[in-house]
């Protein structure tokens, strides 16, 4: 459901590397982003395209459904689906929502329901098979303990910024306690159209065990280590394309390179869930990044530090993002 860029690609890996996987419909309320899918792939479809995504299930009856539409939109699909008798899986882009609101809603009528499939959120970072060795080496202690996380890119809050987070709470195995935040508005639109107001951001999140995690944006393209992870005992550096990962400790230095690592995540991350994989992210991850993307909004409104989890009446507007 949805196909913008990111689903195009996406697709397009399904065909080269999983042809065994069917995807029996397209849809798209829009029939112009079905004709630039027709375009990228010279007219070789084997799918349905649809407007409508209850008729496609109904007829199709797919093990999986996953939805690729703007933020506003999830919630209201993924209950659409389930509240017409769809009880498979289901992946939703991150982030969960715009708004904490419609985000519990959803997480409560599934309990209420009690419904049988899962909501798996679009964090392929954990299936990133590069940054699991880099969390099975972060979680040994062999490099002591884990001081700080630093992001060292420019990335919009809730686009690229989410999945950052949820890597960082991936990683350090603690509860946040704080959140500051500066946003930066002064940019050109998105790549997803001039409505999405998505800020560069500068964060910094705090937790339980005294690890930080900072985004600090950067203009700097000559700068290859994407990601530098500080232990007692040494540190991590990830390379921009994911791919290499430099350890460095007190006695003894090196390397794990592991190509297309980025790539394969989201074949990785459909792998997971056919072997039932529970390590996925679900609905309480989702809701925990997106508590942090408006908690970062406040503490920028507030222009200091806020406690996490948030104030729930601070939280009661949506978010014109993602």
């Amino acid at each position: 459901m949805g196909l913008g860029k990111h689903a195009l690609y996406q697709i397009d890996l399904l065909k080269e590397f999983r042809p065994d996987i069917k995807i029996s419909y397209l849809v798209d309320n829009s029939i112009a982003s079905y004709y630039r899918f027709l375009d990228k792939f010279n007219n070789k479809v084997n799918s349905t395209f649809s407007t409508s995504i209850i008729h496609s299930f109904k007829s199709s009856n797919p093990d999986l459904i996953y939805i690729s539409t703007l933020a506003d939109s999830h919630v209201e699909i993924a209950m659409n689906l389930i509240e017409n008798g769809f009880h498979k899986d289901i992946i939703i882009e991150k982030p969960l929502s715009n708004s904490l609101e419609k985000a519990n809603y959803l997480k409560n009528k599934i309990k209420e329901y009690k419904w049988n499939g899962d909501v798996y959120l679009g964090f392929y970072r954990r299936t990133n098979e590069l940054l699991n060795k880099v969390r099975d080496i972060t979680l040994s202690g062999n490099l002591g303990s884990l001081k700080k996380i630093n992001l060292n890119k420019s990335v919009e809050l809730s686009m690229n910024g989410s999945h950052w987070i949820d890597f960082a709470n991936w990683i350090v195995p603690e509860k946040q306690v704080n959140i500051s935040s500066e946003l930066i508005w002064n940019h050109s639109p998105g790549r997803r159209g001039s409505r999405i107001l998505d800020p560069i951001c500068k964060l910094n999140i705090s937790y339980k065990n005294g690890t930080e995690f900072y985004i600090t944006p950067t203009y700097d393209f000559n700068k290859d280590e994407l990601i530098e992870l500080e232990f007692t005992k040494g540190n991590i550096l990830i390379n921009d394309d994911e791919e290499i990962a430099k350890i460095k400790s007190e006695n003894d230095d090196k390397e794990i390179y592991i190509p297309k690592s980025k790539d394969n995540s989201f074949l990785n991350f459909i792998n997971y869930i056919e072997n039932e994989n529970s390590n996925l992210p679900k609905i309480e991850e989702g809701l925990n990044v997106l508590e942090t993307v408006f908690a970062a909004h406040i503490s920028d409104q507030l222009n200091k530090k806020v406690p996490f989890p948030v104030d729930t009446k601070m939280t009661k507007f949506s978010l014109n993002v993602g």
